[in-house]
């Protein structure tokens, strides 16, 4: 399930999931629009944990993981 997904089923927005998840909004909004290069395994366990799922339920961190992210496969 994609990021947005698992954030629209608790009725948080990007703010409150931020704020639950200690980084800056804009991170978030980041990850939603498809931009995960760059960010660390750290920062993929944060958001899980705020959002009480593990990293990789989260379709956009599994696949980054795996190495399969079509935004990485371009730049490389």
């Amino acid at each position: 399930m994609k990021l947005i997904e698992h954030r629209a089923m608790q009725g948080i927005s990007q703010t409150e999931l931020a704020e639950k998840a200690k980084i800056g909004q804009a991170v978030i909004s980041r990850i939603e629009k498809g931009v995960i290069e760059g960010y660390s395994v750290k920062t993929m366990k944060r958001i899980a944990d705020a959002l009480g799922t593990t990293v990789l339920e989260i379709d956009e961190f599994s696949s980054k993981l795996r190495g399969d992210s079509p935004k990485l496969a371009a730049v490389a």
